[in-house]
């Protein structure tokens, strides 16, 4: 699907979701593990900008009772790892109007720093971002 709609050239791909989320339930403590998410990261199309969306697990749990404290804990801390290890941007928990500044703000810098107006630069300014 992803290769299919990047052929058109979008404006935007925009998933609340991506192969990382998979990735995110393996045990990533071993040193084996994360060769295998690395090179599994390697082969499945690359965001160009992703971002882990950061949130305590006592705060998840109220959103979401139907799963335990000591599993949002350790899914968080999955995240976290899985974040660190594909360069993802993580965006701290707050209230919505400060996490959409941060996302905007850090899609802003990324686009910057890339040279001479890339095609994600170009993809970004016609979304009026």
């Amino acid at each position: 699907v992803v290769a299919k709609l990047r052929r058109r050239e979008p404006d935007a791909i925009i998933f609340d979701r991506y192969s990382y989320d998979e990735l995110a339930t393996l045990r990533l403590d071993s040193k084996l593990v994360r060769l295998y998410a690395w090179l599994l990261m390697k082969l499945i199309p690359q965001p160009d900008i992703a971002y882990v969306l950061d949130a305590e697990p006592e705060t998840a749990h109220r959103r979401k009772p139907e799963y335990p404290v000591d599993f949002l804990y350790r899914y968080r801390h999955a995240y976290l790892s899985l974040g660190s290890l594909a360069h993802m941007a993580i965006i701290d928990p707050g209230n919505p109007e400060e996490v959409q500044r941060n996302i905007r703000e850090r899609l802003r810098a990324s686009c910057q720093e890339r040279k001479n107006g890339s095609a994600l630069s170009r993809r970004v300014s016609t979304l009026g971002i």
